[in-house]
């Protein structure tokens, strides 16, 4: 080689970068926080993900990817946080990128959330030209050096979520850093951080609602100045978030297979593995990615979807409202075996339901500072039990015997008896197990409960004080949300209420 170029090698490594300076990766589809920040600790869970993608490994200085992202929702429910890590070396070009994200929800109703996102961090941009592989490596114009910059980096992020369609718009490196470089004594050469425009459109359709199977089509689009547009449409199959097969159209790049599972409990396993389309594939090796994701602690989202954790004049006890759907699961661990001898025999969930109802109002009638509101949410319970479909008559009559202890500490102020049940418009068989009724006061704009009607018939019951003035909403997914403000004269013993739910 006579001569080498220099200013033409930088320029074309520039270009290339500037292409694809923000990776494009299949784990999108699981992991929107890589392109978005407005994700962060959206899913209620905490997560650690790590993603290591290799793309064209047939070729010498071929690019590596590697993520590691933790995120979660430390305090609030509408806040979260991140944490991204990562590592990116193509050929001469090696960027290590650190920051940290902020997000935050806006519910605009039950089932819509606009959701909005900042990142901020550090990055360190590396040249290091002696990896250059050339015939002539004592050509004076060669540049065998490395240069390493240090700067910022900022992005943003925004999206819209409502039941099951998910829209997103990110823009990374939002600041549009330029890095000079010293090429030689004469002159400096400037690599700009440019701004890319990222936008998503993601859809689940159920096949089969009741057994969790669901195809997810998602389209990703990407934009950046000076290079043609890039999209990527993915189509996957779900079975229950537990696994995952589909494949992705990476324009004018490959086509990818993609398939994941749920290795244990909350660790999920992903890959993909790209096919390379073109003259190129002939050349250019292996091109996959695979990611691991630990999710940790409890889903905050679905435990305060059922339960209103603002609750404050409630002790330990009282406050967590369980419906009797939970009760199976918690009360298995926590029944002491003194109380079999008061319950008879009968299926084991009942026994275990009755025996903590009665251990809870035990511990109201033995508690000389029990509140009002610790009554009457107790009441609420038992009468949930009542109306349910594991009690009888027998169990009844035990459960009440106890239950008229409790009318020792209401200062001998009878109890208003709402015998309601929901109509669902339209339905002529319905399961009622989605609705959900939650019961305010209306002064201290506390959850007093949280329940759930007979899922067979519909019908509940509430115990209300009189002259106290309550807020009843009653939600279902498919329906409009039911609102009403209560408040029963101190005549009122016994109310007969319909509530109709309107599509």
């Amino acid at each position: 080689m006579k001569k080498i170029s220099l200013i033409l090698i930088f320029i074309l490594i520039c270009i290339i970068a500037d292409a694809q300076q923000i990776g494009a990766f299949s784990s999108n589809y699981y992991k929107p926080l890589i392109y978005n920040p407005a994700f962060a600790g959206f899913n209620g869970f905490y997560n650690t993900t790590i993603i290591s993608k290799a793309q064209w490994t047939g070729f010498t200085g071929s690019p590596k990817l590697n993520v590691l992202s933790i995120d979660g929702n430390p305090k609030n429910n509408n806040m979260g946080l991140g944490l991204n890590i990562m590592s990116d070396k193509r050929g001469v070009s090696n960027r290590f990128v650190a920051n940290v994200s902020y997000s935050y929800r806006v519910k605009l109703s039950n089932n819509a959330n606009i959701l909005f996102g900042v990142s901020v961090g550090l990055v360190n941009q590396t040249f290091d030209f002696s990896n250059i592989i050339v015939e002539t490596n004592t050509d004076p114009n060669l540049y065998l050096g490395s240069q390493k910059k240090i700067t910022y980096d900022g992005n943003a992020g925004l999206a819209f979520v409502w039941k099951f369609l998910e829209l997103g718009m990110s823009i990374p490196q939002i600041v549009g850093n330029k890095i000079k470089f010293n090429i030689d004594s004469s002159k400096k050469y400037i690599y700009t951080q440019e701004r890319q425009y990222i936008s998503f459109v993601k859809y689940k359709f159920y096949l089969d609602k009741e057994k969790g199977i669901s195809i997810i089509p998602q389209t990703i689009i990407r934009i950046s100045p000076n290079s043609p547009m890039q999209f990527d449409g993915t189509i996957n199959f779900d079975w229950q978030d537990k696994f995952w097969v589909g494949t992705s159209y990476k324009n004018n790049y490959a086509l990818a297979a993609i398939a994941g599972f749920c290795v244990k409990k909350h660790l999920y396993v992903g890959y993909s593995y790209d096919f390379i389309i073109g003259n190129l594939s002939s050349y250019a090796g292996i091109s996959h990615e695979i990611m691991l994701n630990y999710k940790f602690g409890k889903n905050k989202r679905e435990v305060l979807k059922s339960e209103n954790k603002k609750e404050s004049n409630v002790d330990e006890k009282t406050k967590n409202n369980y419906t009797i759907e939970k009760q199976e699961i918690v009360l298995k661990n926590e029944i002491s075996k003194d109380r079999t001898d008061v319950i008879p025999k009968m299926p084991d969930l009942t026994t275990l339901i009755v025996a903590n109802l009665l251990k809870e109002i035990e511990t109201v009638l033995d508690n000389a500072n029990t509140t009002q509101a610790q009554i009457l949410n107790l009441k609420n319970r038992i009468s949930e039990f009542s109306n349910s479909v594991f009690t009888d008559e027998t169990m009844k009559d035990k459960v009440g015997k106890y239950t008229t202890k409790l009318k020792l500490t209401s200062k001998n102020t009878h109890d208003v008896f709402v015998k309601g049940s929901i109509i669902l418009e339209g339905k002529s068989t319905v399961n009622y197990s989605s609705v959900t009724i939650t019961l305010k006061d209306k002064k201290t704009n506390q959850i007093i409960g949280t329940y759930k009607p007979n899922a067979k018939t519909g019908k509940y019951i509430l115990v209300l004080r009189p002259k106290e003035k309550y807020q009843l909403i009653v939600e279902h997914e498919d329906y409009k949300t039911y609102t009403q403000d209560i408040i029963y004269p101190i005549t009122s013993k016994e109310v007969i209420q319909k509530i109709k739910l309107k599509k």
